[in-house]
């Protein structure tokens, strides 16, 4: 459970500072190379969680490439103790309570917008075909797409009526290319990044100019197709603008009535748009930019020295002075246990009462030292509360003392630790 939120929250850290990126290219990407090269950039959020899922194998042996190795695991180190700002925090919430509450809030946001999206398609009902063969309803004036894995246009029930034939043209259009480009299936994909991080104030900025990019890039696709179209389609967003459509927004759906300032979007209907090779050059410059963000995530992790590696461990610790237990003693003992490098091993008293969770990373050697260096996270619990974080560093063949106190049990808990590299994995791996 302590990895998994960990990785939650590394995963926060790293998707929250792909956002900032974002927020500080997408204005410059727009202006210089339209609208398309904008809304492209945003691959660069799955881009960075990828390069920190995919493992990174071990770098070759080279003085560059261990220098580069040092450089950045300094920086992975930064953000696994920034990660880990949980665990410390005076309140001394458990990693399970931090879970609960994490899985929880996950769960109302989703259960919201599934509301939200239901009560909205609910209130299109009833829905009829037109003579074209368009989905129609009386509860919208303005045409949509909804829906992520089968997205339907629908339209005013009297949509020829309402609109001129050139600005039905535009609409239409319009709501067939978020269809082709999968637009909803991108916001669905954003409602759910917004469900899982709930919490995270940047998800919601990120997922108002996603659609807000969407929108605009939408418009430089129509306006590429239909030129000399741009007054016609400025009056048709006039048009929806001022138009009264249903007050119920749904999480998963392309409108052409924007929900952004009118002025924004009619401004950059009056600019140019860029020639093709501009354009294009645009869409590589941010698909560039989410890749080596993708590849900076993956080379910030640290090297995989521990792969088929094992720490021998040996433990003795008691709990005593338990004011709820008086004269009782926990003694246990764990002699020559194998524990996998970066796994965690953890000893509890009967009942469960207390315990001590310890993960073991080796050390390179140091060039003063034949004997490795082994660091060790050790928590301590009592009553199912982690009441100690400690990380230590043990040479093998030394001992290291832990001796803590729980504030609020007054539960004394002294660790006596030793641990040596187990090399018989090791080399079995290196041979094969």
């Amino acid at each position: 459970m302590d990895d998994l939120l960990a990785a939650l929250l590394l995963a926060t850290l790293i998707s929250s500072a792909a956002l900032i990126v974002i927020a500080a290219l997408r204005l410059p990407l727009r202006y210089a190379f339209g609208a398309r090269a904008a809304y492209w950039l945003w691959l660069l959020v799955p881009a960075s969680i990828v390069g920190l899922i995919v493992p990174r194998p071990d770098l070759a042996t080279t003085k560059t490439t261990q220098t580069f190795s040092a450089a950045t695991d300094q920086v992975w180190h930064a953000l696994s103790a920034a990660s880990n700002v949980s665990n410390h925090v005076s309140l001394g919430l458990d990693t399970t309570v931090g879970l609960f509450l994490w899985f929880t809030g996950m769960l109302a946001a989703l259960c919201i917008n599934v509301l939200r999206q239901y009560r909205f398609v609910h209130a299109l009902a009833p829905l009829s075909k037109g003579p074209d063969g368009t989905l129609r309803s009386s509860a919208i004036v303005m045409p949509l797409v909804v829906g992520a894995w089968s997205p339907r246009v629908i339209v005013p029930l009297n949509f020829e009526q309402r609109y001129s034939e050139s600005r039905r043209q535009l609409m239409i259009a319009h709501e067939a290319m978020h269809v082709a480009r999968w637009d909803t299936r991108i916001a669905a994909v954003g409602v759910g990044w917004a469900c899982v991080f709930w919490f995270n104030p940047l998800v919601y900025w990120a997922l108002s100019r996603l659609r807000f990019d969407q929108e605009l890039a939408c418009d430089a696709e129509i306006l590429g197709h239909f030129k000399g179209s741009g007054r016609d389609y400025a009056a048709a967003l006039l048009d929806a603008q001022m138009a009264d459509q249903i007050s119920i927004r749904p999480p998963i759906a392309c409108h052409w009535q924007s929900a952004h300032p009118l002025t924004r979007r009619v401004t950059m209907l009056t600019r140019k748009l860029p020639g093709k090779t501009r354009a294009r050059i645009g869409v590589v410059v941010a698909i560039a930019v989410s890749t080596l963000a993708s590849a900076a995530a993956w080379a910030a992790q640290p090297e995989d020295t521990a792969a088929g590696s094992t720490v021998t461990l040996n433990m003795i610790w008691f709990a005593d002075h338990d004011p709820r237990f008086p004269g009782r003693i926990v003694r246990l003992s764990v002699n020559n246990h194998l524990v996998r490098d970066g796994a965690t091993f953890t000893s509890m008293s009967a009942h469960r009462s207390y315990g001590v969770a310890c993960i073991p990373s080796t050390v390179a050697h140091e060039p003063k030292h034949r004997r490795p260096l082994i660091e060790l996270r050790c928590k301590l619990r009592a009553d199912g509360r982690i009441f100690a974080d400690r990380e230590v560093t043990v040479r093998e063949g030394q001992l290291m003392a832990l001796d803590t106190r729980d504030p609020k049990t007054g539960t004394r808990l002294y660790v006596v630790l030793s641990a040596s590299p187990s090399s018989e994995l090791g080399q079995q791996a290196h041979m094969q």
